[in-house]
């Protein structure tokens, strides 16, 4: 609603599309995954319409509803697990406070009921392997 409707709408993001190059990312405030269901659909549609790449992912923040948010990711060609490059996270030499490579893994993990809502609508993400 109000200066953000154009952030939901497809015009918008076809001029983002023509503005990416091929590893070009755009990734965008994606509301609730409890409160904000049909937004967050809304959105992922219109990105898979547009995008080969479209993924979602989470994080906790105690200041928005809810608590847990998402962002949507979509991409001409990188997919963001499978083209993280681990190496550049640990030699860029910042001193992260939080982020680092696993935690970017584990963001695009969803739980059950978000990937069931939007398996439709997401671009598959190569799977974890976990040792037994």
């Amino acid at each position: 609603i109000g200066p953000a409707t154009p952030l939901f709408n497809i015009d918008f993001y076809k001029d983002i599309y023509n503005l990416l190059t091929e590893n070009g990312v755009v990734t965008s405030q994606c509301e609730s995954p409890y409160y904000h269901k049909a937004m967050q659909k809304t959105l992922l549609t219109i990105l898979k319409e547009l995008f080969p790449k479209v993924h979602l992912y989470t994080y906790t923040n105690l200041t928005y509803p809810g608590g847990y948010w998402a962002f949507s990711y979509a991409s001409k060609g990188l997919c963001p697990l499978a083209d993280l490059d681990k190496s550049r996270v640990e030699a860029s030499g910042l001193d992260f406070k939080y982020y680092n490579a696993q935690l970017h893994w584990a963001s695009f993990q969803l739980p059950n009921f978000l990937k069931n809502e939007y398996a439709p609508l997401l671009s598959r993400l190569p799977e974890p392997t976990f040792k037994k």
